[in-house]
């Protein structure tokens, strides 16, 4: 089975001037592309009426992928 999802919205919490009334906000940064596959097998082996044997094999590949991000803005009070 082969999936993709895209991912947005990532939040960053940035500091801001205190004098906006808050010390931080979260902002939107970007956006993540994760793609993957994963392949099953699974078998029943009977031998006879007894005796049964099973076998199982799995293999998964993930890639992640930034494909957005957007410049991050800190602000820093200057001088007191």
């Amino acid at each position: 089975m082969s999936t993709r999802k895209l991912t947005t919205d990532m939040l960053l919490n940035s500091p801001v001037p205190t004098s906006s009334g808050y010390a931080s906000v979260f902002g939107n940064i970007g956006s993540m592309e994760n793609k993957g596959f994963e392949f099953s097998l699974n078998t029943k082996n009977i031998m006879n009426t007894d005796f049964s044997m099973g076998n199982r094999f799995n293999i998964a590949m993930n890639r992640n992928k930034v494909v957005a991000l957007l410049e991050v803005v800190i602000y820093f009070p200057v001088g007191l």
